[in-house]
């Protein structure tokens, strides 16, 4: 008998062509619980799928670390994959430094002001709420063209540096026909799930 539980494993989460989109590391129930998610789990369950079980817990990280490093992430261009980090800084049964204490009257300010959210943000929760598909369902992304052919990922920074004031000024800009500022959306089919 190893004085090393064994009751840990590594899933994948799949995407409709069965391509992974998450890979994770855990024990009990942790694959199929929506709790503590910033990341929804696939409707059909069928598409959860426990690549390795019967593992310590260290085996399961470096497993979890070499699938996301072979796979790749989406937030840092690497790859197919939404985890956010490079997996491995997981903490089973972790309780935090605060539990059963009040968090400083400073950090309770800071959560109790409303946060902004764009456009897209709002609208996807609006779309949520009335029951519609989540709005915008493939990436896009607006770029903007200036007269001289330079590129700008915002139209903030357009602004910014052909000196007006505001974004509005390009929107503007782009929608008259006499300028020459163009504004392109760019679709990414390859990486929406």
């Amino acid at each position: 008998m190893s004085i090393y539980p064994n009751n840990f494993y590594v899933y994948f989460y799949l995407r409709d062509d069965y391509t992974p989109y998450y890979v994770g590391k855990g024990k009990g129930n942790r694959a199929y619980d929506k709790c503590n998610r910033s990341l929804n789990l696939p409707k059909d369950k069928s598409r959860i799928i426990i690549l390795h079980d019967n593992l310590t817990e260290t085996y399961a990280f470096i497993l979890e670390r070499y699938y996301i490093k072979w796979f790749g992430r989406k937030d840092n261009n690497t790859g197919i994959l939404r985890n956010l980090t490079d997996g491995g800084e997981g903490c089973s049964g972790m309780i935090g430094p605060n539990r059963g204490k009040s968090l400083p009257e400073e950090w309770k300010q800071k959560m109790r002001k409303p946060k902004k959210l764009s456009y897209y943000q709002r609208q996807k929760m609006v779309d949520r709420m009335k029951g519609k598909e989540a709005y915008n369902k493939n990436k896009s992304k607006y770029y903007y063209i200036s007269p001289k052919g330079e590129i700008f990922n915002t139209a903030n920074l357009a602004a910014k540096s052909h000196g007006y004031k505001s974004k509005t000024s390009i929107c503007k800009l782009c929608g008259d026909p006499q300028s020459n500022w163009k504004k392109i959306m760019i679709v990414d089919y390859l990486h929406s799930t």
